[in-house]
């Protein structure tokens, strides 16, 4: 059965987290992150997922996805990739917030 979601009230719960949205049995999830300005997430460390490809799809705004050392930025309309198990974090250095969809799929 088809679902439906109205992003645009889910946007305004995911200041500065991940929303998860939809999760099929663990395999896939599917969520979105409103990230404030002049914000990282996550705020220290990196974020890690052993077991799950990741993808990034940016909505609105301009963000940098910093991995091992590089550096990877993505604005408006850009989709991002990232390997299982590879250590991250998402910054927002511009002075408006940015809004990303966001999906994991178990490899």
């Amino acid at each position: 059965m088809p679902k439906t979601f109205n992003f645009e009230e889910e946007w305004s719960k995911s200041p500065g987290e991940a929303i998860e949205v939809l999760d099929i049995g663990g395999d896939i999830q599917v969520g979105i992150l409103t990230m404030p300005p002049r914000s990282r997430l996550p705020e220290e460390g990196f974020s890690i997922h052993d077991e799950y490809h990741e993808f990034a799809y940016v909505v609105d705004g301009d963000v940098i996805l910093v991995t091992n050392g590089d550096r990877f930025p993505a604005s408006t309309g850009e989709f991002v990739y990232n390997e299982p198990g590879t250590p991250h974090y998402t910054l927002n250095n511009t002075n408006r917030p940015a809004r990303i969809l966001w999906m994991l799929i178990r490899k």
